[in-house]
């Protein structure tokens, strides 16, 4: 391991949100296409959806998630509400560790 690497335990302890590894992500119209090849399952998400779960990489909270996606699209107010859902979803997917 790198000296710079974080050993994934420790990224999925640190209650930040993680995607699963091995995804494969292809562009789609309106969205992309990901792939779970150790499920071999197939979601379509939306490219706010797809913003969230890259921002998923155990380094961001919940709360910095929502200030990324709501600077991402020049929001007046942050989308709490949505942000939180789309995490729950995501989970729910199996998505996210």
């Amino acid at each position: 391991m790198r000296e710079n690497q974080i050993p994934t335990s420790e990224v999925a302890c640190n209650g930040n949100p993680r995607h699963v590894d091995d995804l494969d992500m292809s562009p789609a119209d309106d969205g992309y296409i990901i792939y779970q090849p150790d499920k071999d399952r197939v979601h379509f998400l939306n490219p706010s959806a797809v913003l969230i779960l890259e921002l998923c990489d155990g380094e961001n909270s919940p709360e910095q998630i929502v200030d990324l996606v709501k600077q991402a699209y020049g929001l007046p107010d942050a989308p709490v509400k949505e942000v939180h859902e789309a995490l729950k979803q995501l989970k729910a997917d199996c998505l996210l560790l």
